[in-house]
């Protein structure tokens, strides 16, 4: 049957009100900020039906749909991961994309388990400020905190400053529902971290939808510390800084926030807002790599912790920066509501975002800098945005985010674009890591996946055809 020969079933399952052809919302702060660099704007114009279910049964029934028809499903939460990894576009001619939003509701707040859950369209800021009504919190913030969903954060296994103690969403969540490929819907985990079969509730983190349809999430939680502190710590030394990072985890020091951005990421992201109260000259001269460090707990720990870690960069030649350059740089991360700063969008009119993504060792990372940094064209076509490294300890792996500005008008500009992501991600793999950390799988690196897989790539192919023998579930996806 073709696509249009479903919408009565689907009308029949979901309301005439709640099927459509226009394509999900996508915050319009992404499309100002964000560089289209896999054509995913022509992606709008494929046919589909979007159809926005009310519960975990209706989406059961959208899938059984699909699959006796042979019709691609495209689950989509948020649409933040729109342009940064391709993961809701949908690739086949015909498509339903199933907008998760209507499912909003946050279903149990267990204090005992320690746990909260949640329906897959329910947005990180919407549990964030629940949570805190209840001296609890969720330790993900990304910066796209406002549009993005908490499944949709399990989807695209994503990061935030607050991985370096609490890892990424896959370690926090304890349980999901979900809706397999075939309709039929299944809870796997429970309301502890331990599961020791297969590990099914892992399978599932960061595949975009591509093994089944996440309805409903449970994550750990946890009670809000009574003290925050942090601060930034300037080096004139990559190794040095490195060095510094290293010496707080051996110490035995706790940080929940450890980052670790170029002297370009400082400048964009924390002194654009506040050029007129700081003297620029001595956050930036001399320095070539930054780390941020912060601490929660009791008044005490967090104040003993900063003390000894300002013992430690100094003795690696750390120079703690402007309290204020701090304050600015951390209302940034996680007041704006978007990975690239509306201040640094405002200066680079003509040119839209855009990243590598993929992860090594620390180790790895003064090399990785230099050799990053000689890629960046010379001739302006591509705008060195920065690099920011987002720490994971105590195993000292870092998620280096490479940002560049480009005109995503301008072909030529898009296909250096795509020949420096190609060029950083194979760096990441040289160097023993991943080309992509995190935003799970997507559109942007499907033509690498080979090289990120190797020899194990029949046995993902062997799990998807095992789940989805009918290949309908967000095809076309690394």
């Amino acid at each position: 049957m073709a696509l249009e020969d479903v919408r009565s079933s689907l009308t029949q399952i979901v309301g005439e009100e709640s099927v459509t052809d226009d394509f999900v919302e996508i915050p319009s702060i992404h499309l100002q900020t964000y560089a289209d660099v896999t054509s995913n704007r022509k992606a709008m114009s494929k046919r589909k039906i979007v159809v926005r279910p009310a519960d975990a049964e209706q989406v059961s029934e959208i899938v059984k749909e699909a699959k006796s028809n042979k019709i691609a499903v495209i689950p989509v939460g948020g649409s933040t991961t729109f342009f940064v990894s391709g993961g809701p576009v949908p690739v086949a001619d015909e498509s339903i994309v199933i907008d998760l939003r209507r499912l909003d509701k946050i279903l149990e707040f267990d204090e005992i388990s320690g746990t909260v859950t949640v329906q897959a369209g329910v947005t990180v800021q919407k549990l964030k400020s629940y949570l805190e009504s209840r001296k609890c919190w969720l330790p993900h913030h990304p910066e796209s905190y406002v549009s993005a969903t908490v499944v949709g954060a399990i989807c695209n296994d994503g990061i935030s400053p607050y991985s370096t103690k609490y890892g990424r969403p896959s370690e926090q969540v304890a349980s999901i529902k979900i809706v397999l490929p075939d309709g039929q819907i299944c809870t796997v985990g429970n309301k502890t971290l331990f599961d020791n079969s297969f590990k099914l509730t892992k399978l599932f983190m960061g595949t975009n939808g591509s093994l089944g349809v996440i309805v409903e999430a449970t994550f750990k939680i946890y009670p809000l510390p009574d003290s925050r502190g942090r601060a930034i710590y300037g080096f004139g030394s990559l190794a040095d800084a490195c060095d510094a990072v290293k010496e707080i985890n051996r110490a035995g020091l706790s940080p929940e926030v450890v980052m670790m951005p170029t002297k370009e990421r400082i400048y964009n992201e924390a002194l654009l807002p506040i050029l007129s109260a700081v003297d620029v000259s001595r956050v930036l001269e001399g320095k070539e790599l930054y780390v941020l460090v912060g601490y929660a707990g009791n008044k005490e720990t967090v104040e003993f912790s900063l003390a000894q870690t300002g013992m430690i960069t100094r003795s690696k030649r750390g120079e703690e920066i402007d309290p204020r350059v701090t304050n600015s740089y951390w209302a940034n991360l996680t007041e704006v509501g978007a990975v690239v700063s509306l201040q640094m969008a405002n200066v680079y009119k003509s040119k839209k975002y855009q990243s590598s993504r993929g992860g090594v060792s620390i180790s790895h990372l003064p090399k990785f800098l230099e050799e990053e940094r000689e890629m960046v064209p010379k001739d302006g076509k591509l705008v060195d945005a920065g690099v920011t490294s987002y720490v994971f300890l105590p195993q000292l792996d870092i998620d280096p985010i490479c940002g560049v500005l480009l005109d995503d008008s301008d072909q030529e500009s898009v296909n250096q674009f795509n020949l420096w992501l190609n060029g950083v991600s194979m760096l990441n793999k040289r160097m023993g890591g991943t080309l992509a950390a995190v935003t799970g799988t997507g559109t942007m690196l499907r033509h690498l996946v080979g090289t990120e897989m190797g020899d194990s790539r029949p046995l993902a192919q062997a799990i998807k055809q095992a789940i989805d023998p009918d290949g309908i579930m967000n095809p076309g996806k690394m």
